[in-house]
């Protein structure tokens, strides 16, 4: 029974307004939304922004730990989609993300490979490279398109290589072309 003088109004989610919608992809936003939100993270980086399906999905969910997103891409963001997003924790980069320069730890970084198109293993590799080292312990690699039949081989040699290199584990999920998680459970080096 409501109070005197209080009306409950249900808000509509943000995420139910993201244009993909077939099952595969709404388990996927469940994956990555729940990672953010379970893990109470709050520093995200994102490389490859384009349409801003994944964009929003970590802005979401990162309105709920009360956290913050940099998201870069090599062009602003397709259809200026954010003028219409309600939740203003984006800082958009325009960019190289091979070339960023990060000053400190992040929580979670996200590497849209589908933005590396062929060339994905050298793409992959040098994100990893550059970025992969700025997750904190405790923090995660997402890496997606692991199976893509154009790229897929290239992103997933590119993460076998960087967790070999630094002692890392991985779980692999079979939503949207697959997607790869590397736990980072020790510092590692810069």
């Amino acid at each position: 029974e409501d109070s005197p003088g209080v009306s409950w109004k249900l808000m509509p989610s943000p995420l139910d307004t993201i244009p993909q919608t077939t099952q595969d992809f709404a388990l996927y936003k469940e994956l990555l939304y729940q990672l953010i939100v379970t893990n109470k993270y709050q520093k995200v980086l994102e490389t490859g922004t384009d349409v801003g399906d994944t964009t929003r999905i970590f802005s979401a969910a990162l309105q709920a730990t009360q956290g913050q997103l940099v998201t870069v891409d090599l062009k602003p963001p397709v259809n200026d989609w954010p003028a219409g997003w309600p939740i203003k924790n984006i800082q958009f980069v325009t960019g190289d993300s091979r070339q960023l320069k990060l000053q400190q730890e992040i929580d979670l970084l996200f590497l849209d490979a589908h933005t590396a198109g062929t060339n994905s293993y050298e793409h992959i590799k040098a994100e990893l490279t550059n970025l992969g080292v700025w997750v904190k312990v405790g923090g995660k690699i997402v890496l997606d398109d692991l199976f893509h039949s154009e790229f897929g081989e290239g992103i997933r040699k590119a993460q076998e290589e960087f967790c070999k290199q630094h002692l890392l584990a991985w779980t692999v999920y079979p939503q949207s072309h697959g997607v790869g998680i590397i736990e980072v459970s020790h510092p590692l080096p810069r």
